[in-house]
């Protein structure tokens, strides 16, 4: 009876059952051959079906796609007077001061540009507590575009009615204990109308920002053409940089507490205001937060909100960019900096994850002092359980304070996302990219059964989506050490995925299930994601960081280190700059290797101890 309860036992199929138990003799044996025959055809069938649906939905539907595929981890339910005095505590500030409009100028917005702002909002996002979704404006036509631009220009004038300026408060769990607020962080989810008038207000305040070169030259957080490499290979040069000249360098990785929930909206404002930004936009912000107030549930009781940047809108890490970038500047005028190539690189920001440098103690001790300034100033809290301090090529005692109170050394600390060590070994960063690899393989692999996914192109293109790209993140910064060792650790993922997928023993050598498929090693592309950065690095302005950090390294380190790498796949760098050919070529060199692989299949099996 265990076949009754697949989904693709129809009547058909009982009909068939009954008949072969019906039968006797003889007849029997042939009627059970009959029916077992018939039910694997009909299971092949229904199975086919499944995966021509679920292709469907994923070119047509991908929300819906996805959302089979999505974790449905069970949350657990806070009490409810708990979770509001907790928020009411977080969030309101009773003594804090209101922002205010600094004149009468007031923002205009043309039918053009919200329909290009609606036009970059994806769809599939969570309706508001008014069931109004992001779809019906997109789709709602001209005559909708001129009511929602009518909107949108009387609330800057008159500010916005009560429906926009309340939000619904979300806890969402991180780690550890899950009975304690702590570890809990919160989304606001508010009036699609608020959303979107938050995007149009961003792209405003970010051009202006940029077109009059008043953002930090340190802050890659949310800026367009930024990215987390920018900041993780200006790192990395600098810590090759001292360990090869046998200098001295500190770094200091600051944590803050709670960074967006607890900006100070009256620091904010006065950041606008002495940043000179156009009195228009910083009435536009006012009437963002004007009126601002919180539930925890669409029936709970509104309180008012004083305190932190809206989490989830648009605008709010722009304004809190703005904010922290202050202290790009009191260190500019603090410290001379470490050298690199022509910059001088005191600090690197990315939204609120900040390193401090100095070759000296006495530069880093001036450093904190100017972070101790800062945190008096704008109200940000500094986690000293979760501050560290990292050396290169110093063996004195040293010890570093932060309002009196001593700051921890490690030999390793995870900056966005990648481990640093003292000694610029990537072992144990190239083992948790393998370790989160696997974890989200075998996620993805439950997640595939669950959804009675079996065709091979759709999961091959999951696990190009979703574990992949886990394995290959920051793949050009730690990606060149593969090429100093034999070890190719970093291709068991694919390698277990591909013995899941064709059912083969783990002997088979791992050339040959690539063969098979026609996939590329994660070595090769992890080598394809570093050139690609490399040439994106060969575009921007020279005053980067990032780009001085390509410049010091062109002979020596990371860049030299690409070249060696790329050279050992017989990939020459003489065609790095051909934007359309670059992928053919490289995987033509590919190619090449592998057949020599093939060639040699015996002994030169691909080492993954």
């Amino acid at each position: 009876m265990a076949e009754a309860r697949k989904q693709w036992f129809d009547e058909s199929c009982w009909a068939s059952r009954q008949k072969a138990l019906a039968s006797s003799g003889a007849e029997r044996t042939t009627a059970f051959r009959a029916y077992k025959s018939f039910i694997r055809s009909k299971r092949r069938r229904f199975l086919c079906e499944q995966q021509s649906i679920l292709s469907a939905e994923l070119r047509k539907y991908p929300q819906r796609f996805w959302s089979r595929l999505r974790s449905r981890s069970s949350q657990v339910e806070l009490p409810q007077d708990v979770l509001q005095n907790y928020i009411t505590t977080l969030y309101s500030f009773p003594d804090a001061s209101e922002m205010f409009k600094v004149s009468e100028a007031a923002c205009s917005f043309s039918e053009l540009e919200v329909a290009n702002e609606l036009c970059n909002i994806g769809v599939g996002k969570a309706a508001d507590m008014a069931g109004l979704t992001i779809e019906l404006l997109k789709w709602g036509g001209p005559t909708l575009l001129t009511l929602v631009t009518s909107l949108l220009n009387t609330a800057v004038i008159n500010g916005f009615p009560l429906e926009w300026a309340v939000r619904k408060v979300v806890p969402l769990f991180k780690s550890c204990a899950k009975d304690d607020l702590k570890n809990y962080r919160t989304i606001m989810i508010g009036s699609t109308f608020a959303k979107l008038f938050g995007r149009l207000i961003e792209v405003r305040l970010s051009s202006w920002c940029e077109s009059q070169r008043v953002r930090a030259p340190s802050q890659a957080g949310f800026r367009r053409q930024f990215s987390t490499l920018d900041h993780l290979l200006t790192l990395q040069v600098l810590m090759e940089q001292a360990k090869r000249k046998k200098q001295t360098l500190f770094v200091l990785f600051v944590d803050f507490s709670k960074a967006f929930d607890l900006v100070s909206r009256s620091k904010l404002h006065e950041r606008l205001i002495e940043m000179e930004v156009p009195p228009e936009l910083i009435n536009a912000v006012v009437t963002l937060y004007q009126r601002m107030k919180m539930k925890i549930s669409s029936k709970g009781v509104a309180v008012d909100s004083t305190l932190g940047v809206i989490q989830g809108c648009p605008l709010s890490p722009t304004l809190f960019g703005l904010l922290i970038d202050k202290f790009h500047w009191m260190c500019e005028q603090a410290s001379p900096g470490v050298a690199m190539g022509a910059a001088m690189i005191r600090l690197l920001i990315f939204a609120d994850d900040v390193a401090l440098f100095a070759d000296s103690e006495a530069q880093m001790q001036t450093q904190i002092h100017t972070l101790e300034q800062f945190y008096a100033e704008s109200g940000m809290r500094v986690n000293l359980a979760k501050t560290r301090w990292l050396r290169v090529g110093s063996s004195q005692e040293v010890t570093f304070t932060f309002q009196g109170q001593k700051i921890e050394e490690d030999q390793s600390y995870r900056y966005l996302g990648l481990e640093f060590t003292t000694r610029l070994c990537w072992r144990t960063c190239v083992e948790h990219r393998v370790t989160n690899g696997l974890r989200a393989f075998f996620t993805l692999w439950i997640r595939c059964k669950e959804a009675g996914l079996i065709d091979w192109s759709l999961k091959a293109h999951l696990f190009s989506a979703l574990v992949r790209a886990v394995v290959l993140y920051g793949a050009p910064i730690w990606g060149p050490s593969l090429a100093k060792t034999k070890c190719r650790r970093v291709e068991m993922v694919q390698k277990t995925f591909l013995q899941q997928e064709l059912g083969v023993r783990v002997q088979v050598p791992y050339v040959i299930l690539l063969a098979e498929t026609g996939r590329l090693p994660l070595e090769a592309e992890a080598l394809f994601s570093a050139i690609q950065f490399a040439r994106r690095l060969g575009t921007l302005v020279e005053t980067r960081y990032a780009t001085q950090a390509k410049s010091c390294s062109l002979t020596r380190g990371w860049f030299a280190d690409i070249c060696t790498w790329a050279a050992s796949w017989g990939f020459s760098t003489s065609f790095w700059g051909e934007e359309k050919t670059l992928r053919d070529r490289f995987h033509e060199a590919v190619v090449r290797r592998s057949d020599t692989l093939w060639r040699d299949i015996g002994p030169v099996h691909i080492s993954l101890e």
